[in-house]
């Protein structure tokens, strides 16, 4: 079978890594074509097989600044003949921009089925308000329902599309997909950073932005210094970078914290670590959640939407806590930390239970949707 996958770029983050666990597991288990058609030409973070081959959209570099949704027909106009010269057996688009743009070729001739995988929770990232938001909301109702098939990552994302009127049987939650033996191959190399010597060390993974709210981690890591002789690690690169490194001076915890710009192996730092925080405001899924787990991570998140309380089962695999409250957060960490026993116990249930989402699992879920 000849699969092509629609995104924005193969640059590190959640959806990368996605389609690069798909793509392994279709070729070498399933024996498909892979193709990857991308908007923009940019580095490779994350592998793949040999036979993917990727390719860029030559209007793709018009996406860039506010004015990119004006661009998106003329993008679905290459992309329709992009598909006629490759002639799939079935695509799969990532992402609302690339999801809007595929959606456009059937306006344009594309007879083939369009499947579409959402990944945000669009109530948050397209807030009311602005008028970008309600430009992406008045898109998603227009052409979502066009899709043949959406692909929602979480029930919190199914929901949250059905707001905006997509009915709710054209929408399918399938969990990311994990490929869980690699990331426990990865994790057992001898890491390249040199890990702090202090006796407790908490670890998170993140892109710098508002919405993963590393700044009430900062807070609750304050907090637990005032106790534990503990030591940070984030992992992740970001606009906001300097701003949060100016709050932790602030804080008095500077020389407690270690940036450490995105990895593609950060498993075997996760590995080293003693507990695992996600402090995020909403998340999609929360694939990072998941890889910690694989790690032997026990875990505090918050309880935002949506992804986390569905993947630690409402609080049985990891310790979920409000949005935005450090002092819960400490609370929580502190409760781990502290107890040997408790640490154990979720290091051994998470570990188990991340099996659940290994592409061995997930994988055949994809192909019942997308195949022809």
């Amino acid at each position: 079978m000849k699969i092509v996958f629609f995104t924005v770029n193969l640059e590190g983050g959640g959806v990368e890594r996605v389609i690069s666990t798909l793509s392994s597991y279709f070729v070498l288990n399933k024996k498909c074509q892979i193709t990857i058609i991308t908007l923009q030409n940019s580095a490779q973070f994350y592998e793949l097989p040999a036979s993917v081959s990727v390719q860029n959209l030559k209007f793709g570099a018009l996406c860039v600044g506010p004015g990119k949704i004006l661009f998106m027909p003329l993008l679905a106009m290459e992309l329709c003949l992009v598909l006629r010269r490759i002639k799939p057996d079935t695509t799969l688009s990532f992402l609302v921009r690339p999801n809007l743009i595929h959606l456009m070729t059937k306006w344009l001739g594309n007879s083939a089925k369009v499947f579409v995988s959402e990944r945000c929770n669009v109530e948050y990232d397209f807030p009311i308000g602005s008028s970008r938001s309600f430009i992406m909301r008045g898109l998603i109702r227009l052409f979502y329902h066009k899709a043949d098939s959406i692909i929602a990552i979480s029930k919190g994302v199914k929901k949250s599309l059905e707001s905006l009127g997509i009915p709710a049987k054209k929408i399918t939650v399938i969990y990311n997909p994990q490929h869980i033996d690699y990331i426990r191959e990865k994790s057992r190399e001898n890491s390249k950073i040199q890990t702090p010597g202090e006796p407790f060390t908490i670890i998170t993974v993140g892109r710098f932005y508002q919405q993963k709210d590393h700044e009430t981690l900062l807070e609750a890591f304050e907090k637990i210094r005032r106790t534990l002789d503990a030591h940070l690690i984030i992992i992740g690169s970001g606009p906001m970078e300097k701003a949060l490194r100016r709050r932790s001076k602030t804080l008095g915890i500077s020389e407690s914290v270690s940036w450490i710009p995105w990895q593609t192996n950060p498993f075997a730092i996760m590995e080293e670590a003693s507990l695992f925080v996600l402090p995020s405001r909403y998340e999609g899924f929360g694939n990072v959640l998941v890889e910690a787990m694989v790690c032997g991570l026990p875990i505090v998140s918050t309880d935002c939407p949506s992804g986390p309380s569905e993947i630690l089962s409402n609080g049985e695999h990891g310790i979920l806590v409000p949005v935005g409250d450090s002092d819960a957060i400490a609370r929580a960490s502190l409760s781990i930390l502290q107890n040997k026993a408790l640490s154990e116990k979720m290091r051994t249930n998470g570990y188990q239970r991340a099996d659940d989402f290994d592409v061995s699992v997930i994988g055949p879920k994809y192909l019942d949707v997308i195949s022809p």
